[in-house]
């Protein structure tokens, strides 16, 4: 899978409810959404020494976060994830999980390995993987437009919040803590080589500047205190 570009923007509810209008116009939904939005929670797992919390805080031109994904609060589809981060590029590698391997993870037990190889160690190192740890689960609500050309995805990620609360990843009402400003939100703007200048122009609402964060770090910091900066 190639790296593709990502472009961050923090955006207000109005300004969100602009770029909505205008790309329903002509951009489709993502294949997981059926209506306004739907819920993502992405339980995210570090080493004990927290290398990929401090490699994204100090902007490592080469770093990988490690993540289990699900979406609506259903194991129904069940995914580990790894995103890696060079440069300003991006690309994410997943691999579906089954109820039971998710649960391992949950409950900080070491990571079986069949003989076949468990679906996570086939991502990563069997010794990495046993030294992963569940760090912060985050969730949020989004909207996804997208459009073939360019592998173009636009994404609304509303209501950003951080878990601790582990064993809760696939309850219905999960407890969380809000990580951004009420009334703030991440506008994320995906695609491979080329933007359409079409979509780029539609985008422009004159008042949005690219960001530099992570939901990963922002979520630490209001579950943990983790000394960083919120936006």
């Amino acid at each position: 899978m190639q790296y593709r570009r990502e472009l961050k923007f923090i955006c207000s509810d109005f300004e969100l409810e602009i770029l909505r209008h205008r790309l329903s116009a002509f951009l489709p939904h993502d294949a997981h959404q059926t209506g306004a939005s739907y819920q993502i929670r992405s339980l995210y797992f570090d080493t004990p020494d927290d290398r990929c919390f401090h490699e994204n805080l100090d902007g490592v031109n080469f770093r990988r976060k490690y993540r289990m994904r699900i979406y609506n609060a259903s194991d129904t589809l069940i995914r580990f994830e790894v995103k890696e981060k060079r440069n300003s590029l991006t690309r994410k590698t997943s691999v579906p999980l089954t109820r039971a391997e998710a649960d391992e993870l949950l409950c900080r037990r070491p990571f079986s390995r069949p003989e076949s190889g468990s679906a996570a160690a086939r991502l990563i190192p069997d010794e990495l993987l046993r030294r992963l740890h569940p760090a912060v689960i985050v969730a949020y609500e989004r909207t996804a437009f997208v459009y073939p050309v360019g592998n173009v995805r636009i994404t609304f990620d509303r209501n950003i919040s951080g878990s601790a609360q582990f064993c809760s990843f696939f309850a219905e009402a999960l407890p969380k803590t809000p990580a951004m400003p009420a009334g703030r939100h991440i506008l994320e703007v995906k695609y491979d080589e080329l933007l359409p200048d079409f979509i780029f122009r539609t985008l422009n609402l004159g008042s949005l500047t690219a960001a530099s964060f992570s939901k990963y770090t922002l979520c630490r910091a209001v579950c943990d205190c983790t000394d960083t900066l919120i936006l």
